[in-house]
């Protein structure tokens, strides 16, 4: 067998596609159509290429021996690869037939595989059940993501440990609550509670339930309370960074005795569930300004989860579009549309600011806009690259010079989403001094 015209860039953090075409010419067209959105290799579809067979999705030409092709497809369903096939043009419904009964996500005809090649490579990698990501419903191919899914399996098995999960908004913090739901215990509850969205009182009756006749307003057959709801299952602690210091001190002795008193209860009552925690401050910097309590965080984070923003994982981009084109087009009865080459361009260019979130309420947008079989970048409510930042003005409330850093020192922590980390790098200074004045400025509040 003759080598691989060319082989992978081991650096390209792409998806990984095999082309095993036996023509010579249509295994070229068929690479070049995928250059821009993938790493190809090619090779003649031999059983020893198929014995070493590393990618995320192969390229099987249905023309050779079918026991030959059916060796390719068993080896791709062992390892959870997508395989897209273009049929024998002697025998095209026999080829696609057995192409398909052996497990190919699609088959091409081979006069038009090379022009719808790219569509098919997208519409079978944006698949979050193959491989390693089987039942973690996550989309991506990117180190970052595939961090996410080794740490969930990780996770997954060790139920008596907190996860915490870090992540800037948008970046899909839940969706990894519910991965480690499925990996834990799929049969019991998940149970979400927003710690930003709820007052004291009200996310400490939510979570702890309370006796009937408790406080002026209680429902008169009292409340369970989220960490019994739970029973075995999950509960994620959304935005735990918001909690107050007082629950805060409450929560730490659920996670050590493992237990929880309602609101006007006598007696402490044993809970199972797992706690997962998510935030998208920096628990740490907390800590130092004195709103998040240091042997809290010691116990949450005993496993953490860091989920990157999409900025900093690009080659999702794509992927995670087709995904959102095609739940779209099922929520909307639409017909799916193809992403246009130059919609494509803009969002690879887009910061994504709003993270996943934002990706999809625009797809969902530009479905709703788009006219034909294409979103094009007219459909798209984005520019092209990264918006030009308008600086803040600040406007001073007083020329002391001391009221005047307490007051750039508030507007650089509101920017940066209270990161010390960042905001000192903006302000010029150490860590250790803008904690400093964030203390003095604490205590002369």
């Amino acid at each position: 067998m003759q080598p691989p015209p060319h082989t992978p860039d081991p650096t390209d953090a792409r998806p990984r596609a095999v082309v095993a075409i036996t023509a010579v010419g249509l295994r070229d067209a068929v690479a070049a159509a995928l250059g821009d959105h993938a790493c190809v290799d090619v090779c003649e579809p031999s059983g020893r290429e198929a014995a070493r067979l590393d990618a995320d999705l192969v390229v099987l030409d249905l023309a050779v021996d079918p026991a030959v092709a059916a060796g390719w497809l068993r080896a791709c369903r062992g390892g959870g690869v997508p395989v897209i096939g273009v049929a024998s043009p002697s025998d095209p419904v026999g080829s696609t037939s057995r192409g398909l009964r052996g497990g190919a996500h699609a088959v091409l005809s081979a006069e038009r595989a090379a022009g719808a090649i790219v569509a098919a490579f997208h519409d079978a990698v944006s698949v979050p059940t193959r491989g390693e990501a089987a039942g973690l419903g996550m989309v991506g191919h990117s180190p970052a993501i595939r961090a996410v899914r080794a740490a969930i399996r990780r996770a997954g098995p060790v139920r008596d440990v907190p996860v915490l999960i870090q992540g800037e908004s948008g970046t899909g913090k839940e969706l990894v609550a519910r991965a480690i739901h499925r990996a834990t215990a799929p049969e019991e509850p998940f149970v979400a509670v927003n710690c930003a969205a709820l007052t004291e009182a009200l996310l400490e009756a939510e979570l702890f339930g309370y006796e009937a006749g408790a406080f002026t307003g209680a429902a008169p057959e009292g409340r369970r309370g989220l960490f019994r709801a739970a029973g075995r299952g999950v509960l994620l602690l959304d935005e735990i960074g918001e909690m107050t210091p007082r629950l805060q001190a409450k929560l730490l002795r659920v996670l050590q005795e493992r237990t929880v008193r309602a609101v006007g209860a006598e007696q402490d009552d044993a809970i199972e569930c797992r706690i997962v925690a998510s935030t998208n401050r920096t628990l740490a910097d907390a800590v130092e300004t004195g709103t998040f309590r240091r042997d809290l965080l010691y116990r949450l984070n005993a496993f953490t989860i860091d989920v990157a923003p999409l900025r900093d994982r690009p080659e999702d981009i794509v992927p995670l579009a087709w995904h959102f084109v095609r739940d779209a087009a099922a929520r909307f009865d639409l017909t799916a549309p193809r992403l246009a080459s130059d919609a494509i361009r803009a969002l690879r260019a887009h910061r994504w600011p709003g993270n996943v979130r934002e990706l999809r309420n625009v797809i969902d947008g530009a479905l709703l806009r788009a006219v034909g079989p294409e979103v094009t970048v007219a459909d798209l409510t984005i520019q092209n690259g990264e918006p030009r930042a308008v600086r803040p003005r600040l406007a001073l409330h007083s020329y002391r010079l001391r009221d005047a850093e307490a007051q750039l020192i508030e507007l650089v922590m509101e920017e940066t989403g209270g990161n010390v980390s960042r905001a000192a790098e903006r302000l010029g200074i150490n860590r250790s001094t803008l904690y400093a004045k964030l203390r003095e400025r604490r205590a002369d509040a």
